[in-house]
């Protein structure tokens, strides 16, 4: 049924575009994706999802990699700290000596190094 005015009309034919009763338009998604319109939606849709999708993945590597990064600049940062520290310490000669001994296995001349492991 169709209301006219203030009457319904039973004969009247129902229209394609179904009203709500006070004479506005209901939308209706299938009135306007049918058939290619439908399959050109959907893959308009899937390449959207897979531009997000790819932006999100490469943010995610991204932030893995800064996390890996910052991981090695701390590392890198505490190993500077160690060298500045024995390079302040080889300025002392008794100490140089010492070291060239135990980490180069160096000797004085007429010095026989023996190596036990």
């Amino acid at each position: 049924m169709r209301k006219t005015g203030d009457t319904y009309d039973s004969e009247a034919t129902a229209p394609d575009t179904p009203e709500t009763g006070d004479g506005k338009r209901r939308f209706r998604l299938s009135g306007w994706v049918n058939g290619p319109s439908r399959a050109i939606a959907l893959a308009a849709l899937l390449v959207l999802l897979a531009l997000l999708g790819r932006d999100v993945f490469s943010s995610w590597h991204l932030r893995g990699e800064i996390a890996n990064l910052k991981k090695r600049k701390r590392e890198l940062l505490d190993s500077l700290a160690a060298d500045s520290i024995l390079l302040k310490r080889l300025d002392d000669p008794e100490f140089l000596e010492r070291y060239a001994r135990e980490r180069y296995l160096m000797r004085k001349e007429g010095e026989t190094v023996y190596i036990i492991d």
